[in-house]
């Protein structure tokens, strides 16, 4: 399906013609023998004068020529072998990015339902552009600490733009999730007490620990629990969890933890996978619950439904000032300006297509209904996140589900990851840029293939196939 391209700044909700599209990706075929922008580098015949700037989009068309292919497309190299532990039979799949295909080392294209490109925007042309001209326009690194001489106005636009975007007085662009959550915790050390949610990302007990804040948890999206643990501590705390769980979809009691809260305490929330999925517009957790409370802090990839690269800490500006003074901020050479401008323009975009975000829920209020329907997730899950965990007993039956699916070309992936709800699952995650036969194809071959429908095949032991609760 076609999102068309975003052009314009303020958004005009323009879109362009399929023609132009067409010609568009036509100047992405691989440059003839002979084509002088074969090279990347000219040769010192063709040297740019003094002050000249060799056109960007231009100069990288070798470069974006050799990106993975395409749907249809010959995998070649692109393609690893090499076998992940515990699973003989799988190869290590690589992403082909330009249309969410992992290819299987025999070369056949599987359609990938793995990943957190929720909305399809790591491949969308005008952030691609946007991060083109940026490289044309600045220092492929920052160079420094953005308190010395790295800061640019590219990092400057895109703040501004996800403070209005996530609905805070003041954003700041740290480099990947990990470091925003460090120098959150930093610029809230005044709390003496972290109180984290126990399937928490680990990032937050790593925070805690940076910014020498002692670490207590509490119950799993317990509320209750979180409020007699703080009401237990005699000195102001920062209550912490995760917005939406990535490995099960389950979404944090934020209300409740809120009125839980005293005075002096404060609450953060790690949205990276909730900014860009929640909310009416999918601007996240705050438009998400409505919340208007200058103790509540945000932290958030850009590396998900954004599909760029960064991280985003907001809150009030007294907040935002500390976080800028933190160890993590001053210490870090940010992310290149070029990337920057791409995410600035993924904030523009995906105010600009809201068609995504209601195709995104749509393609997974399907999903939810027919994993319900059999049997695979629990009836009555609400939740919009576009992630399923799925676990079945006995695990030879979730690997051999997961093997077979990917016989017949969906690749499910099955993982090990904290925060899970066992050891091992399937991670069965929906983008925007499924096509609609991509998820109809999968409902059917989960339908037929499914262990919970085949109570007579037996493990190893012989025991039957169970559906975890």
């Amino acid at each position: 399906m076609s999102f068309g391209t975003w052009e314009g700044a303020p958004c005009s909700g323009k879109r362009l013609s399929n023609n132009t599209r067409q010609t568009q990706n036509s100047a992405r075929s691989p440059a003839k023998r002979g084509s002088p922008h074969r090279a990347i580098v000219p040769d010192r015949a063709s040297a740019l004068k003094p002050g000249q700037r060799r056109p960007v989009r231009r100069a990288l068309a070798p470069l974006l020529h050799t990106m993975p292919p395409r749907s249809g497309d010959t995998p070649g190299r692109h393609a690893r072998t090499r076998e992940p532990p515990g699973n003989p039979r799988m190869t290590d799949l690589c992403w082909s990015g330009r249309e969410g295909m992992l290819f299987h080392h025999t070369g056949e294209p599987l359609v990938g339902f793995g990943g957190c490109d929720y909305l399809g925007l790591a491949t969308h042309d005008a952030i691609l552009d946007a991060l083109c001209k940026g490289l044309g326009r600045y220092a492929l690194s920052a160079g420094a600490s953005r308190t010395t001489t790295g800061d640019t106005r590219a990092h400057q636009k895109a703040e501004l733009r996800a403070a209005g975007f996530i609905g805070l007085p003041e954003a700041v662009l740290l480099p990947e999730g990990m470091l925003a959550n460090i120098a959150a915790f930093q610029a809230l050390s005044d709390c003496k007490a972290a109180l984290i949610d126990e399937r928490a990302h680990s990032s937050l007990r790593t925070a805690a620990a940076a910014a020498g804040i002692s670490l207590h948890t509490y119950r799993h999206n317990d509320a209750h629990d979180a409020a007699a643990k703080l009401n237990a501590l005699d000195t102001p705390a920062l209550v912490a969890t995760d917005t939406l769980f990535a490995a099960t979809g389950d979404l944090a009691p934020v209300p409740e933890l809120l009125a839980a809260l005293r005075p002096d305490d404060r609450l953060l929330l790690d949205d990276c996978h909730g900014i860009g999925v929640l909310g009416p517009r999918g601007r996240g957790a705050i438009e998400h619950f409505a919340i208007n409370d200058p103790r509540v802090v945000v932290t958030a990839t850009l590396a998900k439904a954004m599909g760029v690269y960064g991280a985003i800490v907001a809150g009030p500006a007294p907040f935002a000032a500390k976080v800028r003074r933190s160890g993590a901020f001053v210490g870090t050479t940010p992310i290149p300006p070029a990337l920057a401008a791409a995410a600035d323009a993924a904030f523009e975009v995906h105010t600009c297509e809201l068609d995504r975000l209601a195709r995104l829920r749509s393609s997974t209020a399907r999903v939810r209904e027919a994993l319900t329907e059999l049997g695979l997730i629990a009836n009555g899950r609400t939740s919009p996140s576009p992630v399923f965990a799925i676990t079945i007993e006995p695990e030879a039956a979730m690997v051999r589900l997961h093997e077979e699916l990917a016989e017949r070309g969906h690749f499910v992936p099955l993982i090990g990851y904290p925060g899970g709800p066992a050891g091992r699952y399937l991670r069965l995650s929906v983008s925007a840029g499924h096509a609609d036969d991509q998820i109809d194809r999968l409902l059917a071959d989960l339908a037929d293939l499914n262990p919970a429908l085949r109570p007579e095949a037996p493990d190893v032991e012989g025991a039957n196939t169970r559906i975890r609760s």
